[in-house]
């Protein structure tokens, strides 16, 4: 464990020279809870990062590792006297939007391992498209995250969705390209905000 001990060092350290910025995310190969149950919690992450998370206010964690699509609420680390899942609770106002978890093209694994703060999840690939929005008239800074699908299981045959997808282009980069297919979020629709904002009704 020292090249991750290393590491947490280090990502302490950024932390602290960045803590003016706008927004902090951080990006890591293993989740550090699962939505598979084929891979291992891991706790040596919640216990060395999530507290780096709380303390230094990281908005956004995109992991990867399940081969899976993962949206969850923002959390934080369970306090004292709280009951949390898996060591962690929801906190629309305080906590890490962690965002998952890979991939382009490996075999999406089972997704049966949701927990009481996931918001969405699938056994799926995708990758996360992301529109960042500087703070502009009057409104604040934003980030918009959606899923693309790149493979889904039709009838039990994985199918790709890549070769339908058309050009983007730099005249409106924001204009989504002929033949894209965008995951839906329940009670959301194309896209999770950071900051976020809990859906109505």
């Amino acid at each position: 464990f020292d090249a991750h001990n290393r590491q947490t060092a280090w990502f302490e350290q950024d932390l602290i020279d960045h803590s003016d910025s706008t927004f902090k995310v951080a990006g890591y190969h293993k989740p550090m809870r699962p939505h598979t149950q084929s891979k291992p919690e891991n706790d040596y992450l919640v216990n060395d990062w999530a507290p780096l998370y709380d303390d230094h206010d990281v908005a956004i964690a995109y992991e990867s590792d399940t081969h899976n699509h993962v949206f969850t609420f923002p959390i934080r680390l369970a306090g004292s006297g709280e009951s949390g899942d898996m060591g962690f609770v929801r906190d629309d106002g305080n906590g890490t939007l962690h965002v998952g978890e890979g991939s382009w093209g490996a075999t999406p694994r089972d997704n049966n391992d949701d927990k009481s703060w996931t918001l969405d999840s699938a056994s799926m690939n995708q990758v996360k498209w992301n529109w960042v929005f500087p703070a502009a008239d009057g409104e604040p800074a934003r980030i918009e995250i959606r899923s693309v699908k790149t493979a889904e299981y039709i009838d039990g045959t994985l199918t790709g969705f890549v070769d339908a997808v058309g050009e983007n282009t730099e005249a409106d980069v924001f204009a989504y390209p002929d033949g894209i297919s965008i995951r839906q979020i329940p009670f959301y629709g194309d896209y999770i905000q950071y900051p976020f904002e809990a859906a109505s009704g």
